[in-house]
């Protein structure tokens, strides 16, 4: 019995040490939404900036923003069922 213990703690370290290796890091130059991304004002910009931030102090959010979701989920969009 105490023979076996010795070779499952053996084998579980092996596994361990095996499992544990490193690895080369991502080659990742440029991944959008990370910051840095800028675009041109629209009127539609402008509109919400001066009917909601000015008098409310609401600020409103409509672009995509990947750093926002869950990245474990699948993310789709609805579906229109009048087109079916």
């Amino acid at each position: 019995m105490r023979l076996i213990k010795y070779y499952l703690l053996f084998f579980f370290g092996l596994t361990v040490l095996v499992s544990c290796k490193k690895e080369d890091p991502l080659d990742v130059d440029n991944i959008t939404g990370l910051g840095g991304d800028t675009w041109v004002k629209t009127p539609l910009d402008q509109w919400l900036y001066d009917s909601l931030v000015v008098p409310y102090n609401i600020a409103t959010k409509y672009k995509w923003d990947q750093s926002e979701l869950d990245l474990n989920k699948d993310i789709v969009p609805p579906v229109s069922y009048r087109n079916r």
